[in-house]
């Protein structure tokens, strides 16, 4: 019961924190990875930038593959222990706005 709570507050919360359109003219990795920094203050991801950036891929790619946004999330978060929920949601509602913003509708 605790994990379903759990779960549905990061889809509550990915889907409330996108960044706004405003912000974010353009779509891509190099986007991403500049607001992730800009958003979430991000500046020493472990893995470097192109460990961010892979992050984000691997986020949409769940998502072309056909995976529900809350499945993609619970798996996004059990492959990153250490993340908090409200960060998995700000990461992953960045990565659908600037790297596969046709997913854009699949956030709830």
């Amino acid at each position: 019961m605790n994990r379903a709570l759990g779960l549905a507050a990061i889809v509550v919360l990915a889907g409330c924190l996108l960044p706004s359109p405003d912000a974010m003219a353009h779509a891509d990795v190099n986007d991403f990875i500049e607001d992730v920094h800009g958003e979430l203050g991000v500046s020493n991801f472990i893995t470097g930038d192109s460990g961010l950036a892979a992050q984000g891929i691997w986020i949409c790619d769940q998502l072309d593959n056909g995976a529900q946004f809350s499945v993609m999330m619970q798996r996004f978060v059990q492959a990153n222990p250490g993340i908090l929920p409200y960060t998995a949601g700000r990461l992953a509602g960045i990565a659908v706005w600037d790297i596969c913003p046709w997913h854009r509708n699949d956030i709830h």
